[in-house]
């Protein structure tokens, strides 16, 4: 999905709220009184006089039972808050990718660079993404494995036939644990943390290192998209994650391009650090020892993590907007994809309530603001379509009900 076809995404979801505002359905004036009405001249003609139980008197009334304008106002202004976020969150997108914060200004050498892949050896076109990895010239790759798996993936690196490649295993399976195997055998200036099942762009590397010309950033991600896990086409539910990327996408540029470079996260899938920044025991000892109100020991979340770490010590993010950066990966293709999203979702909102408490007691006031349009970004348009979705379930309902209380057919 190149940025025409993530333009032509947006061009829906822009005409389908703008279609939804002048279809959305209204209560006239006196729309009430007139289903009232008809109501009692039902009533009539079934010989059970006026609603009231008054002969003669046509004047009915279904005493405030039908939901009023109010309802529906609300949830048509949500409709339109919607919209002005999607036009704020669309300039934001188009915008970064002109700004000089997120191209760079000059080129730092990808072989300044070390990629750390936390692998059991078992990905399906795990040697196609190390090839991918390669082309982009890197100083080295560090793989970490487990114990149980560190002889056949040595074999599938012996094909490969790189010297830049070297590997390392732990004895237990943890992404943190071999992270941070990775990053203590680290010895360039920069590393970059990549999924065993993503695959680079070309220009992928060069792209992410060059926001690294400014000393203030201390991490990096980029542009993402979905691919077939096999064949050639997305099912259905790659299709639902394709989509959440390209929000994702949006996402990151909207709060890039509005503050200051910063990002939602710093994604798993391929994130560049200063690696002065990680090479600590403090960050060692905390990284693997995660505990969520001091009980239950994390294991997931490790993207929230490092970038608490990154920003809560002073340095800034940034989102390479740029379509020469994409990098591609696969999600779940059934419905296993729910659990990653209900997942991903959990570990979203613990690291957002972790940076509102560091914000209140510890940050400055540009921090509360990072932490504040966060939340923001994420969840607003969300809420909103909750709140609208409900309202019209609860209209449609009590309407039907009304009218069938008076054997009329449904009206809005």
């Amino acid at each position: 999905m190149d940025r025409d076809q993530d333009h032509s995404c947006l061009k829906i979801l822009f005409m389908r709220d703008l279609v939804h505002l002048v279809r959305f359905p209204r209560l006239r004036q006196g729309s009430q009184q007139d289903l009232a009405h008809t109501a009692c001249d039902a009533a009539q003609v079934h010989g059970m006089g006026d609603a009231h139980g008054t002969n003669g008197n046509r004047e009915c009334q279904l005493d405030g039972k039908l939901p009023d304008n109010a309802a529906l106002t609300l949830a048509r202004w949500l409709r339109y808050l919607r919209l002005m976020l999607d036009l704020v969150e669309f300039y934001g997108y188009v915008r970064l990718g002109h700004d000089h914060r997120a191209q760079g200004t000059e080129d730092h050498r990808p072989n300044q660079f070390t990629i750390i892949s936390c692998t059991l050896g078992d990905q399906p076109d795990y040697t196609a993404n190390v090839k991918s990895w390669l082309a982009c010239d890197p100083a080295a790759i560090i793989i970490v494995t487990i114990a149980a798996k560190h002889d056949n993936v040595q074999t599938m690196v012996e094909t490969l036939e790189d010297p830049r490649i070297r590997v390392y295993s732990v004895k237990l399976a943890g992404f943190r644990r071999q992270a941070c195997e990775g990053i203590r055998r680290t010895t360039t200036p920069f590393l970059i943390v990549v999924d065993d099942d993503v695959r680079w762009s070309l220009h992928t590397l060069p792209k992410i290192s060059m926001v690294f010309a400014d000393p203030v950033v201390g991490g990096a991600t980029t542009i993402q998209q979905v691919r077939p896990s096999s064949g050639h086409y997305l099912t259905t539910w790659e299709s639902f994650g394709a989509l959440n990327l390209v929000r994702r996408n949006i996402l990151h540029s909207f709060l890039a391009y509005f503050v200051n470079g910063h990002v939602l996260n710093l994604s798993g899938r391929t994130t560049a650090y200063r690696t002065r920044i990680l090479q600590h025991e403090e960050f060692y000892s905390l990284f693997q020892n995660d505990y969520w109100r001091g009980r239950h020991h994390l294991r997931t979340g490790d993207d929230n993590f490092l970038t608490s770490w990154v920003v809560q010590r002073g340095w800034q993010t940034r989102f390479v907007n740029s379509q020469s950066a994409l990098i591609t990966t696969t999600v779940e293709a059934n419905s296993s994809y729910l659990k990653q999203l209900v997942r991903w979702s959990r570990d979203t909102a613990r690291g957002y309530l972790r940076d509102l408490r560091f914000a209140v007691w510890k940050g400055d006031a540009s921090f509360r603001i990072y932490c504040l349009m966060k939340i923001l970004a994420n969840y607003t348009s969300d809420v909103a379509v909750t709140v609208e979705v409900g309202i019209l379930l609860v209209v449609t309902i009590l309407r039907g009900l009304e009218a069938a209380e008076y054997g009329l057919p449904p009206q809005m």
